[in-house]
């Protein structure tokens, strides 16, 4: 049986493909094969004929190999190595990893944005030294060509200003090319205004605050310099603009808020392009809405989905349309009496709108799927400046439903329809809320979920929400955890110094019957199996000897080359100013530190600690450094047991002489004179 060990190649990594060559594996060895390289003295290795080799039986999921003083662990096989191990009666089960494990190699840290320049030149000279053209920068070239001269202008004036100011007005001009925006005041005639230009033309963002938590240096939250500004904020978008609205200007690079527009109008030609456009438009009416309530609910951190639930006395997921309008306007009101967002409450005619497009006929008559309408708000919501920054980073630091919950996001913002749960209920005529496997794969192909995850992810992903066993999936359960409607634990999870860069516990119901068929490593993620199973194999259940053994295979698998023990040796020479051929503890471990330090040598200070504290009883002991590096680099545990004891013996502990009696003293006087007695 002889063993081949191949590296995967990965993008960014040195091609390494072999880790070893096809050949017979010892078990737990330390030697090069055959001495190659000078790894002992002498170029033989003599236990070569007496160690036992590694066999197919020895293979199993979940064990680890030792490649020569590397610890590989066996994770999973394929079909036909399971098929082939069941016929010699071996059961092979992979390792059920945690789901939401990072994929992939870990992209590199980013620094956060520090308001110079723009976030895109930032992070694109942060990822690489010579950007790559990616499709979203494409996308923007065609955009900009385009909608190249076009301009949109609307009326506004100032909110919250008295006197004068009242009835000053100011030109809006949005540019659809480039997302700047313009703001100009046209002079007035007798006024003392003189007008001009009142704000540059650049990008700008959208001042959101969370529930009144503005960015300042005490609560880093917003996404300026410094982490200031509203802890929601966005870059400003030409549907902000819409007739009424309310829009408050922040500058991205230092977080301050700048001021406050009321939008009275627009010209035709705004009208036209807004109407006509849709590239530009590609959102309906309904989806619009639907977004000014998401931004107005997730600023007041308002659980929409609980209150939903709450009001859905049966549990069905449907409400009557006078309980739909009548839970509306009472989230309306407390989001409105908070006064965190300036929007204003949806009209009869627009609430009547939403009614009919979340709407299902049934045998009560018309109903509300409140569900999707939650899952289209959590798509349109405003994401934190921490999300964005965890976003930057890159994909691999997401779970699986965040991912999927960024696809649905792009789908929405493009095109205006990202229906999740519709898509699963179209799969499932009977209402029953379960899909079998080959619907559930046809709805992720359909929403271009391929492109983020694996099938085995899927299949992973479909077993987690698998809350009847039999090998369904609870589509409400997964979407639910897709789209967070509870828009107070949502924020909370990315604000605050003490969940920044972490993972915001997103998930549904496992298995009831994990529990039974759990295997090893299930719920954990490679690291946390390893750092397990490596604390497990180290400690080799309290037995010294096999710890010494390996400390010693260690040990001589860095010393044992011919160069390295010469410079060991030297560092130990220059310690012994008497010649007397002895080292204590403390030159011991210096001189091996030196060494490691100076050959850039991988040995664990565990096994060094471990063999200092083993040969040396006390820090007095002093050892012949000959006998002692001839009894670690030849990994005779024996040979270092018996230099132990013999140092221990002749060792004379030289605080303990003056407490010796003088027993010729109490011969000579009997005993009897006492210097300090005063007769």
């Amino acid at each position: 049986g002889v063993v081949e060990n191949k590296e995967v190649a990965a993008q960014g990594r040195h091609n390494f493909p072999n880790l070893l060559r096809r050949q017979k594996l010892p078990k737990n060895s330390f030697y090069v094969p055959n001495g190659i390289g000078g790894a002992i003295e002498g170029g033989k290795d003599d236990m070569r004929e007496d160690v036992e080799y590694v066999t197919w039986k020895d293979l199993i999921c979940g064990s680890s190999l030792n490649v020569y003083g590397r610890k590989v662990l066996l994770v999973s096989c394929d079909n036909t190595t399971i098929e082939w191990f069941a016929k010699q009666g071996i059961v092979q089960k992979p390792l059920k990893l945690s789901v939401e494990e990072t994929e992939g190699p870990a992209g590199p840290k980013v620094p956060a944005y520090n308001g110079y320049g723009s976030e895109d030149d930032l992070y694109a000279m942060g990822m690489s030294l010579e950007p790559a053209i990616i499709d979203r920068k494409l996308e923007d070239f065609a955009r900009f060509m385009r909608a190249k001269g076009k301009v949109l202008r609307f009326l506004a004036k100032l909110v919250g200003v008295s006197g004068q100011d009242k009835d000053r007005e100011f030109v809006i001009n949005y540019f659809l090319a480039t997302d700047q925006v313009s703001v100009y005041e046209p002079p007035i005639r007798n006024s003392g205004i003189v007008g001009g230009l009142f704000l540059g033309k650049g990008r700008y963002k959208k001042f959101i605050a969370a529930n009144g938590i503005d960015g300042e240096v005490e609560t880093p939250v917003g996404g300026g310099r410094g982490g200031r500004g509203g802890a929601l904020s966005r870059w400003i978008k030409p549907t902000d603009f819409f007739l009424n609205a309310q829009v408050t200007f922040e500058m991205p690079s230092t977080g301050s808020k700048l001021f406050t527009l009321h939008v009275k109008g627009y010209d035709d030609y705004t009208k036209k392009i807004m109407e006509s456009d849709k590239d530009e438009f590609p959102q309906s009416s309904t989806d619009l809405d639907v977004s000014r309530l998401s931004e107005k609910f997730t600023a007041t951190k308002l659980p929409i989905r609980t209150i939903f639930a709450e009001a859905d006395k049966f549990g069905k997921r449907l409400l009557t349309v006078d309980e739909f309008k009548t839970c509306i306007k009472a989230i309306e009101k407390e989001a409105t009496e908070a006064g965190t967002v300036k929007v204003y409450d949806l009209p009869d005619d627009e609430l009547n709108q939403i009614c009919v497009d979340f709407g299902v006929e049934t045998e009560e008559g018309m109903m509300v799927n409140y569900d999707d309408l939650v899952d289209l708000m959590v798509l349109a919501a405003p994401r934190t400046a921490r999300e964005y920054e965890r976003d930057r980073q890159g994909t691999f630091a997401f779970s699986v439903e965040e991912r999927m919950l960024k696809v649905m996001r792009t789908h929405f913002d493009s095109a205006g329809t990202a229906r999740l749960r519709s898509s699963f209920r179209e799969k499932d005529p009977d209402g029953s809320g379960y899909i079998d496997s080959e619907a559930y794969k046809t709805v992720l192909r359909k929403h271009k979920f391929h492109v983020i995850m694996t099938e085995r992810a899927a299949d992973a992903l479909r077993m987690q929400y698998d809350t009847n066993a039999d090998g369904t999936l609870d589509y409400n359960s997964m979407c639910d955890a897709i789209h967070p409607g509870d828009f107070d634990k949502y924020v909370d999870a990315y604000l605050g110094p003490k969940t920044y860069g972490e993972k915001p516990k997103i998930g549904g119901p496992k298995n009831p019957l994990a529990s039974t068929v759990k295997t090893a490593g299930e719920g954990l993620t490679t690291e946390e199996y390893l750092k397990k199973m490596n604390a497990t194999n180290f400690s080799f259940s309290g037995d010294l000897k096999k710890q010494l053994v390996r400390a010693f295979n260690s040990f001589s698998s860095c010393f044992a080359r011919h160069n390295r023990k010469k410079q060991l040796r030297k560092h130990m020479l220059a310690f012994d100013i008497y010649h007397l051929g002895t080292v204590t503890k403390a030159q011991f471990l210096s001189a091996i530190d030196d060494v490691t330090a100076e050959f850039f040598i991988d040995f664990d200070e565990r096994d060094r600690d471990l063999i200092a504290d083993y040969l040396f009883a006390n820090d007095e002991i002093k050892l012949d450094y000959e006998k002692l590096l001839d009894a670690i680099c030849s990994r005779d545990v024996k040979k270092a047991e018996a230099l132990r004891n013999a140092s221990m013996e002749s060792h004379v502990d030289i605080d303990k002489q003056f407490l010796v009696v003088d027993e010729q003293r109490a011969r000579d006087f009997g005993g009897t004179l006492n210097l300090f007695s005063g007769k």
